[in-house]
Protein backbone atom coordinates (compact mmCIF):
# COMPACT_ATOMS: atom_id res chain seq x y z
CA UNK A 1 0.00 0.00 0.00
CA UNK A 2 1.19 3.46 -0.98
CA UNK A 3 2.25 5.86 1.67
CA UNK A 4 0.36 9.64 2.19
CA UNK A 5 2.94 12.40 2.88
CA UNK A 6 0.32 13.70 4.79
CA UNK A 7 0.76 16.51 7.73
CA UNK A 8 -1.44 13.98 9.92
CA UNK A 9 1.34 11.94 9.48
CA UNK A 10 3.70 13.68 11.71
CA UNK A 11 4.44 13.21 15.22
CA UNK A 12 2.60 15.60 17.13
CA UNK A 13 5.77 16.27 18.84
CA UNK A 14 6.93 18.30 15.51
CA UNK A 15 4.27 20.40 14.71
CA UNK A 16 4.15 22.16 10.98
CA UNK A 17 5.47 25.51 11.33
CA UNK A 18 3.80 28.11 11.10
CA UNK A 19 3.14 31.59 10.04
CA UNK A 20 5.26 32.98 13.14
CA UNK A 21 7.98 30.79 11.35
CA UNK A 22 10.49 33.41 8.97
CA UNK A 23 13.37 31.23 8.42
CA UNK A 24 13.76 27.57 6.60
CA UNK A 25 12.64 25.27 8.59
CA UNK A 26 14.01 21.36 8.27
CA UNK A 27 12.55 18.19 10.09
CA UNK A 28 13.75 14.35 9.63
CA UNK A 29 11.13 12.13 11.21
CA UNK A 30 9.53 9.01 11.46
CA UNK A 31 6.37 8.17 10.14
CA UNK A 32 4.44 6.48 12.67
CA UNK A 33 2.41 3.08 10.72
CA UNK A 34 -0.19 3.16 13.12
CA UNK A 35 -1.36 6.65 12.08
CA UNK A 36 -0.38 6.25 8.48
CA UNK A 37 -1.01 3.69 6.30
CA UNK A 38 2.58 2.59 5.36
CA UNK A 39 3.56 -0.88 6.03
CA UNK A 40 7.70 0.47 6.64
CA UNK A 41 9.07 3.18 8.02
CA UNK A 42 10.60 5.32 6.06
CA UNK A 43 12.49 8.24 6.70
CA UNK A 44 11.10 11.85 5.62
CA UNK A 45 13.27 15.15 4.52
CA UNK A 46 10.60 18.18 4.71
CA UNK A 47 11.82 21.40 3.31
CA UNK A 48 9.67 24.40 4.19
CA UNK A 49 10.15 27.88 3.55
CA UNK A 50 7.13 29.90 5.60
CA UNK A 51 7.63 33.93 4.39
CA UNK A 52 5.67 35.81 7.14
CA UNK A 53 2.70 38.26 6.05
CA UNK A 54 4.21 41.05 8.32
CA UNK A 55 8.13 40.92 6.89
CA UNK A 56 8.43 43.54 4.55
CA UNK A 57 10.98 43.26 1.38
CA UNK A 58 14.63 43.39 1.96
CA UNK A 59 15.71 46.28 0.36
CA UNK A 60 19.34 48.06 -0.71
CA UNK A 61 19.79 50.66 2.04
CA UNK A 62 23.05 51.77 -0.43
CA UNK A 63 20.66 52.25 -3.52
CA UNK A 64 18.68 55.25 -4.15
CA UNK A 65 14.80 55.42 -5.34
CA UNK A 66 15.11 56.50 -9.03
CA UNK A 67 13.17 59.52 -9.48
CA UNK A 68 10.07 59.25 -10.87
CA UNK A 69 8.77 62.38 -11.59
CA UNK A 70 11.92 64.26 -13.06
CA UNK A 71 9.82 64.52 -16.61
CA UNK A 72 6.75 66.58 -14.68
CA UNK A 73 9.29 69.65 -13.30
CA UNK A 74 12.69 69.38 -15.33
CA UNK A 75 13.58 69.42 -18.85
CA UNK A 76 15.13 66.35 -19.96
CA UNK A 77 17.49 65.80 -22.94
CA UNK A 78 17.95 62.82 -25.15
CA UNK A 79 20.73 61.55 -22.79
CA UNK A 80 18.48 61.05 -20.44
CA UNK A 81 17.34 57.57 -20.93
CA UNK A 82 21.39 56.72 -20.93
CA UNK A 83 22.50 59.11 -17.92
CA UNK A 84 24.34 57.29 -15.40
CA UNK A 85 22.02 55.70 -12.34
CA UNK A 86 21.73 58.07 -9.14
CA UNK A 87 23.52 57.12 -6.16
CA UNK A 88 22.87 57.84 -2.77
CA UNK A 89 24.38 60.18 -0.93
CA UNK A 90 24.91 58.80 2.46
CA UNK A 91 26.76 61.52 4.06
CA UNK A 92 25.65 65.27 3.30
CA UNK A 93 27.38 68.64 4.80
CA UNK A 94 26.17 71.29 3.53
CA UNK A 95 27.91 74.62 2.65
CA UNK A 96 25.65 77.52 3.22
CA UNK A 97 27.03 80.53 1.51
CA UNK A 98 24.76 83.99 3.11
CA UNK A 99 22.72 84.77 0.28
CA UNK A 100 22.73 81.78 -1.88
CA UNK A 101 19.55 79.78 -1.36
CA UNK A 102 18.26 78.97 1.83
CA UNK A 103 15.74 77.19 -0.45
CA UNK A 104 17.62 74.62 -0.43
CA UNK A 105 17.30 73.17 2.80
CA UNK A 106 13.97 71.96 1.90
CA UNK A 107 15.36 69.57 -1.11
CA UNK A 108 17.92 68.57 1.62
CA UNK A 109 15.81 67.67 4.24
CA UNK A 110 12.85 65.88 1.76
CA UNK A 111 15.91 63.59 0.47
CA UNK A 112 17.10 62.29 4.13
CA UNK A 113 13.65 61.85 5.15
CA UNK A 114 11.55 60.26 3.09
CA UNK A 115 8.95 59.98 5.80
CA UNK A 116 8.07 63.84 5.52
CA UNK A 117 4.28 65.20 4.46
CA UNK A 118 5.44 66.95 1.22
CA UNK A 119 3.52 70.08 2.73
CA UNK A 120 6.35 70.77 5.16
CA UNK A 121 9.47 72.92 4.09
CA UNK A 122 11.74 74.76 6.58
CA UNK A 123 10.12 78.01 6.42
CA UNK A 124 6.47 77.18 6.77
CA UNK A 125 7.37 76.48 10.51
CA UNK A 126 9.73 78.05 12.80
CA UNK A 127 10.65 81.13 14.30
CA UNK A 128 12.69 83.87 13.88
CA UNK A 129 15.87 83.28 11.24
CA UNK A 130 16.32 80.10 12.50
CA UNK A 131 14.13 78.20 10.18
CA UNK A 132 16.57 75.98 9.52
CA UNK A 133 17.89 74.92 13.00
CA UNK A 134 13.87 74.51 13.76
CA UNK A 135 13.29 72.43 10.99
CA UNK A 136 16.09 70.36 11.27
CA UNK A 137 16.01 69.62 15.09
CA UNK A 138 11.97 68.62 15.16
CA UNK A 139 11.91 66.72 11.94
CA UNK A 140 15.91 65.02 11.62
CA UNK A 141 14.15 62.11 13.98
CA UNK A 142 13.52 57.95 13.32
CA UNK A 143 9.89 59.01 12.93
CA UNK A 144 10.58 60.46 9.34
CA UNK A 145 14.06 59.98 8.24
CA UNK A 146 15.33 56.14 7.89
CA UNK A 147 18.48 56.87 8.46
CA UNK A 148 20.07 55.93 5.06
CA UNK A 149 21.16 59.39 4.65
CA UNK A 150 23.05 61.30 7.34
CA UNK A 151 22.94 65.08 7.75
CA UNK A 152 26.30 66.65 9.22
CA UNK A 153 25.73 70.32 8.99
CA UNK A 154 22.63 71.91 7.56
CA UNK A 155 22.05 75.24 9.40
CA UNK A 156 24.23 78.10 9.76
CA UNK A 157 26.89 79.85 7.75
CA UNK A 158 30.18 78.13 8.67
CA UNK A 159 32.88 77.09 6.69
CA UNK A 160 34.12 74.13 5.30
CA UNK A 161 36.65 72.66 7.83
CA UNK A 162 39.66 69.53 7.16
CA UNK A 163 37.39 67.06 8.61
CA UNK A 164 34.35 67.76 6.21
CA UNK A 165 37.00 67.75 3.02
CA UNK A 166 38.00 64.76 4.52
CA UNK A 167 34.56 63.13 4.74
CA UNK A 168 33.19 64.72 1.76
CA UNK A 169 29.71 64.57 0.80
CA UNK A 170 30.03 68.72 0.64
CA UNK A 171 26.84 70.19 -1.34
CA UNK A 172 26.43 73.81 -2.11
CA UNK A 173 24.72 76.30 -4.13
CA UNK A 174 26.60 79.04 -5.63
CA UNK A 175 25.71 82.65 -6.82
CA UNK A 176 26.94 85.36 -9.19
CA UNK A 177 28.89 87.36 -6.72
CA UNK A 178 27.14 90.77 -8.09
CA UNK A 179 23.52 89.39 -6.84
CA UNK A 180 24.81 88.20 -3.91
CA UNK A 181 26.77 91.37 -2.55
CA UNK A 182 23.56 92.93 -4.02
CA UNK A 183 21.42 91.14 -2.01
CA UNK A 184 23.75 91.25 0.94
CA UNK A 185 24.08 94.89 0.79
CA UNK A 186 19.82 95.33 0.31
CA UNK A 187 19.78 93.95 3.87
CA UNK A 188 22.64 95.22 6.22
CA UNK A 189 23.99 97.97 4.05
CA UNK A 190 20.91 100.25 5.31
CA UNK A 191 22.68 100.02 9.27
CA UNK A 192 25.46 102.31 7.81
CA UNK A 193 27.66 101.25 10.20
CA UNK A 194 31.67 100.07 10.01
CA UNK A 195 30.66 96.84 9.34
CA UNK A 196 27.90 97.28 6.84
CA UNK A 197 28.22 100.57 5.41
CA UNK A 198 25.80 102.36 2.96
CA UNK A 199 27.69 102.83 0.37
CA UNK A 200 27.46 99.60 -2.50
CA UNK A 201 31.47 99.86 -3.16
CA UNK A 202 32.27 100.03 -0.08
CA UNK A 203 30.34 96.95 0.83
CA UNK A 204 30.97 94.57 -1.75
CA UNK A 205 34.71 95.84 -1.25
CA UNK A 206 34.47 94.45 2.55
CA UNK A 207 32.86 91.16 1.62
CA UNK A 208 34.37 90.29 -1.44
CA UNK A 209 35.80 86.74 -1.95
CA UNK A 210 33.40 85.74 0.44
CA UNK A 211 32.64 82.74 -0.99
CA UNK A 212 36.55 81.63 -1.85
CA UNK A 213 36.89 81.77 1.54
CA UNK A 214 34.02 79.65 2.69
CA UNK A 215 35.35 76.85 0.58
CA UNK A 216 39.03 77.82 1.91
CA UNK A 217 37.43 77.40 5.77
CA UNK A 218 37.55 80.98 6.85
CA UNK A 219 33.78 82.79 7.37
CA UNK A 220 33.13 85.92 5.01
CA UNK A 221 34.76 88.39 7.63
CA UNK A 222 37.44 87.56 10.33
CA UNK A 223 36.50 87.19 13.65
CA UNK A 224 39.87 87.29 15.80
CA UNK A 225 38.30 88.32 18.75
CA UNK A 226 35.30 89.02 20.71
CA UNK A 227 33.88 92.40 19.04
CA UNK A 228 36.84 92.66 16.39
CA UNK A 229 36.59 92.17 13.34
CA UNK A 230 38.78 92.55 10.33
CA UNK A 231 39.16 91.95 6.50
CA UNK A 232 42.81 90.83 4.96
CA UNK A 233 43.20 90.71 1.05
CA UNK A 234 42.54 87.91 -0.81
CA UNK A 235 44.86 86.41 -3.63
CA UNK A 236 44.31 84.59 -7.02
CA UNK A 237 46.71 81.50 -5.72
CA UNK A 238 43.43 81.43 -2.96
CA UNK A 239 40.75 81.40 -5.98
CA UNK A 240 42.63 78.31 -7.42
CA UNK A 241 42.65 76.54 -4.32
CA UNK A 242 39.09 77.42 -3.76
CA UNK A 243 38.18 76.10 -7.53
CA UNK A 244 40.55 72.98 -7.01
CA UNK A 245 38.62 72.06 -4.19
CA UNK A 246 35.27 72.57 -5.81
CA UNK A 247 35.90 70.56 -8.92
CA UNK A 248 37.22 67.47 -7.07
CA UNK A 249 33.89 65.29 -6.51
CA UNK A 250 35.50 63.52 -2.98
CA UNK A 251 35.09 66.63 -1.66
CA UNK A 252 32.16 68.08 -3.50
CA UNK A 253 29.25 65.67 -4.35
CA UNK A 254 27.30 68.39 -5.58
CA UNK A 255 27.22 71.83 -7.11
CA UNK A 256 24.12 73.85 -8.24
CA UNK A 257 23.59 77.48 -8.69
CA UNK A 258 21.45 79.89 -7.33
CA UNK A 259 20.74 81.75 -10.21
CA UNK A 260 19.89 78.51 -12.15
CA UNK A 261 17.48 77.16 -9.06
CA UNK A 262 15.39 74.78 -11.40
CA UNK A 263 17.79 73.17 -13.20
CA UNK A 264 20.68 72.61 -10.37
CA UNK A 265 17.32 70.72 -8.03
CA UNK A 266 16.81 68.56 -11.08
CA UNK A 267 20.27 67.79 -10.70
CA UNK A 268 20.41 67.05 -7.65
CA UNK A 269 17.61 64.39 -8.06
CA UNK A 270 19.13 63.44 -11.09
CA UNK A 271 22.57 62.36 -9.31
CA UNK A 272 21.28 61.09 -6.25
CA UNK A 273 17.61 60.01 -6.65
CA UNK A 274 14.24 60.76 -4.80
CA UNK A 275 11.25 62.02 -5.85
CA UNK A 276 10.96 66.09 -5.97
CA UNK A 277 8.63 67.66 -3.85
CA UNK A 278 6.64 70.05 -4.61
CA UNK A 279 8.30 73.34 -2.23
CA UNK A 280 11.20 72.22 -4.24
CA UNK A 281 11.16 74.95 -6.44
CA UNK A 282 9.58 77.53 -4.22
CA UNK A 283 11.93 80.46 -3.22
CA UNK A 284 11.12 80.55 0.77
CA UNK A 285 12.85 83.72 1.64
CA UNK A 286 12.18 85.58 -1.39
CA UNK A 287 14.18 88.88 -1.97
CA UNK A 288 15.00 90.94 -5.13
CA UNK A 289 15.11 88.62 -7.44
CA UNK A 290 11.41 87.82 -6.75
CA UNK A 291 10.13 91.43 -7.74
CA UNK A 292 12.28 91.89 -11.34
CA UNK A 293 8.76 90.35 -13.31
CA UNK A 294 11.56 89.56 -15.87
CA UNK A 295 13.91 92.68 -15.74
CA UNK A 296 17.09 92.49 -15.45
CA UNK A 297 19.15 92.52 -12.01
CA UNK A 298 19.54 95.79 -10.95
CA UNK A 299 23.02 94.57 -9.59
CA UNK A 300 24.32 93.54 -13.14
CA UNK A 301 24.05 97.40 -13.65
CA UNK A 302 26.00 98.78 -10.54
CA UNK A 303 28.09 95.64 -9.86
CA UNK A 304 31.07 94.46 -11.96
CA UNK A 305 32.77 90.97 -11.47
CA UNK A 306 36.25 93.42 -11.51
CA UNK A 307 35.13 94.55 -7.87
CA UNK A 308 35.11 90.89 -7.01
CA UNK A 309 37.85 89.07 -8.60
CA UNK A 310 38.10 86.24 -6.54
CA UNK A 311 34.37 85.01 -6.37
CA UNK A 312 34.01 85.67 -9.77
CA UNK A 313 36.68 82.94 -10.96
CA UNK A 314 35.20 80.55 -8.53
CA UNK A 315 31.87 81.52 -9.77
CA UNK A 316 33.03 80.34 -13.33
CA UNK A 317 34.69 77.23 -12.28
CA UNK A 318 31.19 76.72 -10.30
CA UNK A 319 29.40 77.20 -13.52
CA UNK A 320 32.07 75.16 -15.85
CA UNK A 321 30.94 72.21 -13.21
CA UNK A 322 27.33 72.21 -13.11
CA UNK A 323 27.29 72.41 -16.90
CA UNK A 324 29.41 69.73 -17.49
CA UNK A 325 26.82 67.49 -15.09
CA UNK A 326 23.87 68.95 -16.76
CA UNK A 327 25.48 67.22 -19.82
CA UNK A 328 26.04 64.40 -18.14
CA UNK A 329 22.58 63.55 -16.61
CA UNK A 330 20.12 64.90 -19.33
CA UNK A 331 19.08 67.57 -17.78
CA UNK A 332 18.33 70.68 -20.30
CA UNK A 333 21.52 73.60 -19.97
CA UNK A 334 20.05 76.82 -19.48
CA UNK A 335 20.05 79.35 -22.43
CA UNK A 336 22.42 81.44 -20.31
CA UNK A 337 25.22 78.99 -19.86
CA UNK A 338 25.22 76.51 -23.28
CA UNK A 339 28.62 78.60 -24.02
CA UNK A 340 30.17 77.26 -21.12
CA UNK A 341 29.25 73.34 -22.51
Amino acid sequence: MSCHNHISCWNKKEPFPTAKHTMMTTRIAAMKKASCSCSYPVLVVLVVVIISPCSTAFTNPAVPSEPSNLRQWCDVTERFESRPSPKLLRHIHWLHVPKAGTSFGTTIMHYACENLDDDLYPHKQGQGFEYMRYFFQRYYKPKYCSGRVHLEHVYGHAPLNEEAIRKGGVVAMLRDPRMRHYSGWRIHGVMGTPLHPSNLTEYVQMYRGCQMKMILGEHCELKPGRGKRYWRPSSHDEAKRAASLLQDEAVFAFVGLTDHWKASVCLFHAMFGGNITKHEMDNVRPGVSALLNGNSHPALEKISMQEDPFDAFVYTIARQVFVRRLLEFGIAVPEELQSEG
